[in-house]
């Protein structure tokens, strides 16, 4: 510091001041306070609103709710270490604090349910679906939108209860449905994981019926050798 010092207060070669003379004189009082807040990176990401309301920030695996006018609509997201900002044609739609992991961060009034207007997509609207299908189905997405008290954050699930209906074989997937509603395991993943489990049992026990051996009178009993 004393040699920077000592630089700055010598006179410079082609001028009668030093470095440290011109600053006071010219550049001080231009000086502007320094920021508040420090200085945090910007990251940006293209992202359409999904029909649950929210945009996923794919870098966290997390879900970040808009106002509902905007779902089908790209928006911007730009993001800090603490904050994320959504925007849609330029205009700032949604604000949160960042939050790393995978889950939800939203805000009660963006949602269509809590303002009073009917969308296209509703519980009423899955569970119609799932009536048409699968008892155990409709019972299970009962149940989710009762435990659910935002609904939308509850339609993908929904959705991919209705995908894995249209994949399963019926008698499986009733069992399923049994199973996960007796243990409140409402998740997708969870289901899909007791199909997969139920689809297993299924097969193995139609193996070992193939392989026994058919009842035959000149089949020699345990009786034969006494």
């Amino acid at each position: 510091m004393d040699k920077v010092r000592q630089h700055n207060q010598t006179r410079m070669q082609r001028e009668p001041v030093s470095r440290q003379e011109r600053f006071l004189a010219d550049e001080k009082h231009l000086l502007k306070a320094l920021p508040e807040k420090l200085f945090e990176k910007r990251y940006y990401a293209e992202v359409v609103v999904a029909s649950n309301n929210c945009v996923l920030l794919a870098r966290d695996n997390r879900y970040y709710s808009v106002p509902f006018q905007y779902i089908g609509k790209k928006t911007q997201v730009i993001y800090t270490r603490t904050l994320v900002n959504i925007y849609c044609e330029g205009k700032q739609i949604a604000t949160h604090p960042r939050e790393i992991g995978a889950g939800y961060t939203t805000r009660f009034e963006h949602f269509a349910s809590n303002n009073g207007h009917q969308m296209r997509r509703s519980p009423d609207y899955y569970i119609g679906l799932a009536a048409q299908r699968s008892a155990g189905l409709t019972r299970l997405i009962k149940r989710i939108f009762d435990m659910e008290k935002t609904p939308e954050l509850a339609f993908r699930t929904c959705d991919g209860l209705l995908n894995l209906q249209r994949k399963t074989q019926p008698d499986v997937f009733e069992e399923a449905c049994e199973i996960a509603y007796n243990n409140d395991l409402l998740g997708y993943k969870r289901v899909a994981g007791i199909i997969r489990q139920c689809a297993l049992a299924t097969m193995q026990h139609t193996i070992q019926q193939t392989t026994l051996l058919p009842e035959h009178e000149n089949i020699r009993g345990k009786g034969y050798y006494n």
